[in-house]
């Protein structure tokens, strides 16, 4: 099993490739749990993208596009676009949407490629709740999110991610 961007690229050009243009004004990420769907081979329930957008893109690009939005409870868009719902928000700082290291993985849109901040820290040495600002408060929903997080750890460790990956960020420092 591989980290592979291909899939992930597929699903955007399938789903929505509207993000390629909004990726060239200001850096975009897909997060959260799309890419640990794909990863595993499952289909995503929606797509989560942040853009470092400081200067309102994201309000430009939904109206030029005439998106069927509403805004979402974290103060960004959530888009119905065609068959799939996706959540765009912007963000100064990509820290903000990382809760749990393993959510620390990115996918870059325009350049095709992945940022981890925390992912292979996870794979390594276990899943540890880095940010407790993130807007999750609810006790309940945490113990789920890190039990949902630990059933991916555990599979990415089966699928035998954990040593390739290793290997592959050994190799890219």
């Amino acid at each position: 099993m591989d980290l592979n961007k291909e899939v992930i690229k597929e699903y955007i050009d399938k789903h929505f490739p509207l993000i390629y243009i909004l990726s060239s004004f200001c850096p975009t990420f897909l997060i959260g749990g799309a890419i640990r769907d794909l990863i595993l081979g499952l289909e995503p329930k929606d797509l989560d993208f942040v853009c470092l957008d400081t200067c309102g893109m994201i309000d430009n690009f939904v109206l030029k596009y005439n998106l069927n939005w509403r805004k979402n409870k974290f103060g960004g868009y959530k888009i119905y676009y065609h068959d799939i719902k996706i959540d765009l928000w912007s963000t100064n700082d990509l820290f903000t949407s990382i809760e749990y290291n393993i959510d620390g993985l990115f996918y870059d849109v325009a350049n095709d490629y992945f940022l981890s901040f925390g992912f292979f820290d996870a794979i390594e040495h276990g899943i540890v709740k880095l940010n407790e600002s993130n807007n999750t408060t609810n006790i309940e929903r945490l113990n789920n999110r890190k039990e949902k997080l630990e059933k991916f750890l555990s599979a990415l460790k089966q699928r035998k991610i954990e040593a390739e990956y290793i290997r592959k960020r050994k190799k890219d420092i």
